[in-house]
């Protein structure tokens, strides 16, 4: 019975998604292409191959964590929303516990990342492979499409606390405005949770932080 409704919760919610995944798609199968943008014309303009590479990777690493993070929070709320407005009816007429079905979004929620991140790995097997650049220059699709899957998951996890918090949401700013006061008065408060949050090894949004970078030395 849970694997049935596990299959038409993810068929329900992929066909709610349906449009936003596949531009989301679209948008992961460009970003490693566009990397290689211009790059059989460098010699013309007298640009070193690999060099020109290596600057659109950077130039372009900002679009996977905002690609990640947007598809998180819509699938978040993608996924909660109409239970809400529901007042959750639909879920309490199953004969399953309220905390399955819970379980069960959330793990739907997450599958339909992997679309997404499949179209970003083998784009960027195909980038690499259409690149040819010397082996000082390494290419990175699988490392990218699995910190891709984390941020995904962790954009995930942040917008659906955010949207069951309803109508305590008023806490989040109420705290930032807080912490941003202490700031203010020479308590570096702000700025230690900023770090352990985003750029501590063990920050629930470290994989979101740093450089997303398809092409490196």
């Amino acid at each position: 019975m849970n694997g049935r409704i596990f299959r038409v919760t993810l068929a329900a919610q992929a066909r709610y998604v349906a449009p936003f995944l596949a531009l989301a798609v679209l948008i992961a199968v460009a970003l490693p292409l566009a990397t290689l943008q211009g790059m059989n014309a460098s010699e013309v303009f007298q640009l070193d191959r690999a060099g020109l590479v290596l600057a659109q990777s950077r130039t372009l690493a900002g679009g996977y964590p905002i690609l990640a993070l947007c598809l998180g929070l819509f699938l978040a709320v993608a996924t909660w929303l109409p239970d809400i407005h529901q007042r959750w009816a639909y879920v309490l007429t199953l004969p399953v516990a309220r905390s399955r079905i819970a379980l069960i979004r959330v793990v739907a929620g997450i599958t339909l990342l992997v679309p997404v991140a499949l179209a970003l790995w083998i784009a960027g097997m195909l980038a690499a492979r259409v690149a040819d650049l010397p082996d000082v220059v390494r290419a990175y699709p699988g490392a990218l499409t699995l910190r891709f899957l984390a941020g995904g998951a962790v954009a995930f996890a942040a917008g659906s606390l955010v949207v069951l918090a309803g109508k305590r949401l008023w806490i989040i700013p109420v705290a930032i405005g807080l912490l941003l006061l202490l700031q203010t008065a020479g308590l570096p408060i702000w700025s230690n949770v900023i770090d352990a949050l985003f750029l501590h090894p063990l920050g629930p949004f470290h994989p979101l932080a740093g450089q997303w970078l398809l092409f490196d030395v």
